[in-house]
């Protein structure tokens, strides 16, 4: 018989030993070739960074008509007056302030701004103007409201009522004023002293008593928007200032007076020397009610503020199906919606839950922030702000305890809540959770017996809608992720007006048209907050050297950039060069046969959606001046990607 054969196990400790071996020769790799590994998590970042533009603009390409007039930098002036900054070039980081504290707040000249972030890097560029839509046809929303529900794009929304703005189309502009006895449009607005300090506008002032002999409670708002040249040289840009507008009794003739509003008595500061006319647009303003208050009979410019963090407006049932008359002849009412971004560092991804599936969906960024850990700059994370309403339950939407992630149903603008309705319920039960290491989003069902996954809504009037079936709903996830990624939109203005001097907000200026601005004389030049951008220009008239007669490019695209030649101008531009080398002029008034004009139809033509992220990171400390200098050091770690299409809002907005 031969002997039996056994064969010794691996001992404990000859298992540990492996497993130290395999450590150390690991961390001996990762010292060895650092490089290679911070280049497989910057490919992985940048590979990310791309995903996240190119989704953006997919979800833009589906909403064009809702894109706004534009996205513009703002500045906070000597007297605390928010302000358009047309000198800020996009790629021009930096905070404006000049000192930053230990607890994050910027301040300039001695003055408080806010949290430092919120003036650096993406959110520079974060006033948006004019984000418009047609007035959705009006349902009932939540559990008692009533009206044309309208959640903005790009909230959460920095609520500030001095920048916050809802205001209908633009009005048709008249020279001259009328008389009592002419006949005059709801949509019309005379301007008076046009070439004067005293320039005057006239409106249409609101009646005392509508149809039926019911008391007028409506205040009429307009909004005005204008560039003009100040007394002391300089030209500023001056958007959405607003004014209120008395109720009148009717001339005998039926006609409503006129109210005369002088401009120079709209200007935050400084005094008016004259107004650049082709710049004035005014539209008639969308007044705010209480959420709980009443609609006023037949009429249609008021709205409800449901959820200002969140971007929730309910606008009027009367405005459904209205059509005013506006410089391109009728057209429906449109609202328009001028605010801030809070924060372009919070993502927003819009998705639909599986029907018949585990509710599960996974973020393009996997890497979540979480409350109560240092961030990049050593204070405490921010959570994202959410202002529910009327009867806010915040501890209960958001008692997940990161508070770096929101679901907002689209349908209602309300908040999914991730604990049970019961704000009393001493349970540590979840019902929606967030992965914060792959970003995977998970639903548990409420109620098992029912098909579909349940969750509890809490809506903008504060009510809880319980047992919400989300399969299939649209939802849009909001949260913040590592790294400070953060997904901006940029957009030239929709459409530009003629400067004769150094171009302003939605302004260009045809180079050496006016001797004393100067320029080169076949470039078109822009604000330096246009950089980058693409515009296209239906008409350019001009002449080769010899030329008797102009020569015509039409519906020509360029992007703006800035000359790589010398310019005293220092200002991007297009130039005809581009196009036509030997070209030598732009003609507008050369001789005779001009035609009076170098170049017409100015247009936006492309938006960009620019992602940015730092992996960088610091500490704030108690040195106010060496706080700026750290932030400033910080944002050369800034690395960018951006995604561009040809997108237009076009004659939706006029």
């Amino acid at each position: 018989m031969s002997p039996t054969r056994r064969t010794a196990g691996t001992t404990l400790i000859e298992v540990l030993v492996v497993i130290v071996i395999f450590l150390v020769g690991i961390l001996a790799v990762i010292q060895i070739f650092p490089k290679g590994f911070q280049i497989l998590v910057l490919g992985r970042n940048n590979s990310i960074a791309s995903a996240l533009a190119r989704d953006e603009i997919e979800r833009l390409k589906t909403r064009s008509d809702e894109l706004p007039e534009a996205i513009v930098p703002t500045v906070t002036d000597a007297n605390g007056n928010t302000v358009v900054d047309p000198s800020r070039s996009p790629d021009d980081l930096g905070p404006y302030g000049d000192a930053i504290s230990a607890t994050g707040i910027l301040s300039w000249n001695g003055k408080p701004l806010g949290d430092w972030t919120r003036f650096n890097g993406a959110n520079i560029f974060r006033h948006i103007i004019g984000e418009g839509r047609q007035i959705p046809a009006p349902r009932t929303v939540g559990s008692t409201l009533y009206g044309s529900m309208v959640l903005l794009n790009f909230g959460p929304v920095d609520f500030n009522a001095n920048t916050f703005a809802a205001y209908g189309n633009d009005m048709t502009a008249r020279m001259g004023v009328p008389l009592d006895t002419d006949r005059k449009g709801e949509d019309e607005f005379f301007i008076q002293n046009q070439e004067s300090p005293a320039v005057t506008i006239r409106v249409p002032s609101g009646p005392k008593l509508l149809p039926g002999g019911i008391t007028n409670q409506s205040t009429r708002v307009y909004y005005v928007s204008f560039s003009a040249y100040m007394s002391d040289g300089t030209k500023r840009d001056f958007v959405d200032l607003s004014f209120s507008v008395p109720q009148s009794d009717p001339l005998p003739n039926g006609e409503q007076p006129m109210y005369g509003q002088p401009l120079a008595g709209l200007i935050p500061s400084g005094t008016l020397a004259s107004l650049d006319l082709g710049t004035l647009r005014v539209r008639r303003g969308f007044e705010p009610i209480p959420v709980n208050g009443n609609w006023q009979a037949y009429e249609p410019y008021s709205y409800k503020l449901l959820n200002p963090g969140l971007g929730v407006l309910l606008f009027s049932p009367n405005a459904f199906g209205q059509f005013v008359s506006g410089p391109g002849g009728r057209e429906p009412l449109r609202a328009r919606i001028s605010y801030d971004v809070y924060d372009w560092r919070i993502l927003r991804e819009e998705f639909r839950f599986p029907v018949g599936q585990q509710a599960q969906h996974q973020l393009a960024v996997g890497s979540i922030k979480v409350g109560g850990l240092s961030g990049f700059d050593g204070r405490n994370q921010q959570p994202i702000p959410v202002v529910e309403g009327t009867g806010s339950q915040t501890e209960v939407a958001n008692a997940l305890q990161s508070g770096f992630f929101v679901l907002v149903d689209m349908d209602t603008g309300g908040v999914y809540m991730e604990k049970d309705k019961d704000a009393l319920a001493n349970t540590t039960d979840v019902y929606i959770s967030v992965n914060k290491s792959n970003g995977l989003v998970t639903v548990r069902d409420l109620d098992p017996s029912t098909p579909g996954t349940q969750a509890n809504l809490l809506l903008p009037d504060g009510q809880i809608l319980p047992n919400v079936t989300i399969d299939n709903r649209a939802v849009r996830a909001l949260y913040m992720a590592r790294n400070e990624f953060a997904v901006q939109v940029l957009k030239a203005a929709s459409t530009y007006s003629v400067s004769y001097g150094v171009p302003g907000f939605r302004q260009y200026y045809v180079g050496g048209s006016v001797p004393a601005v100067g320029g080169q004389p076949t470039r078109i030049y822009f604000p330096r907050s246009d950089a980058g951008r693409k515009v296209s220009v239906s008409v350019i008239n001009y002449r080769r050297s010899g030329d008797t007669s102009p020569r015509q490019i039409l519906d020509q695209d360029f992007v703006i950039k800035f000359p790589t030649s010398a310019d005293p101008m220092n200002l991007p531009c297009i130039d005809l060069k581009e196009v036509d080398l030997a070209a030598t002029t732009l003609d507008a008034n050369i001789d005779a046969r001009s035609l009076g004009y170098a170049v017409r139809d100015v247009k936006g033509s492309s938006v960009a959606v620019r992602t940015l992220w730092n992996p960088d990171f610091f500490r704030l400390g108690l040195d106010v001046a060496a706080n700026m200098t750290k932030v400033n050091q910080w944002g050369r770690g800034w690395r960018r990607s951006t995604n561009e299409s040809y997108l237009e809002q076009g004659d939706v907005s006029r």
